[in-house]
């Protein structure tokens, strides 16, 4: 069945959120050892005996990446820990603010509906023959 593209992915990796930081930062300091690699690599003069081919400059590619990755991987405190620091830092903030916004909402939901039944209560007062719950879905309809 396909989703709808309001609903979040179900996740089939079982990390959690935190685990997942981790491993996105470790996996961007590879990317960024392997550009240093390629950078490096690039400064090597090719004049040789033998042309270079295309080939050679998949394997090198190839390599470069695998190194950076395992690279990256056994560095501590390096930059993949530095990045995840910060980024748990920030989302740490965003998700007590959207908690605080969350409860300040549900506040304001529930000062909404006291004050949408007190108006129907004192309108039955002046009216015994009026519906509460006709009312109540006026008021609904007319958040």
């Amino acid at each position: 069945m396909i989703q709808p593209v309001t609903e979040a992915p179900a996740r089939v990796d079982g990390l959690s959120d935190d685990a997942r930081l981790h491993q996105t930062a470790r996996q961007l300091e590879g990317v960024f050892m392997e550009y240093l690699f390629k950078a490096m690599r690039e400064t090597v003069p090719q004049d040789g005996v033998i042309e270079s081919g295309s080939g050679e400059s998949i394997f090198t590619g190839l390599l470069d990446q695998h190194v950076a990755d395992a690279a990256a991987a056994r560095q501590e405190d390096g930059l993949g820990d530095a990045l995840y620091r910060q980024l748990d830092e920030v989302l740490a903030r965003r998700q007590a603010i959207a908690g605080e916004e969350g409860d300040a909402a549900a506040r304001e939901r529930e000062e909404l509906d006291r004050l949408a039944d007190e108006i129907a209560r004192r309108i039955v007062r002046l009216d015994p023959d009026a519906d509460v719950d006709t009312l109540v879905r006026r008021l609904e309809q007319s958040r």
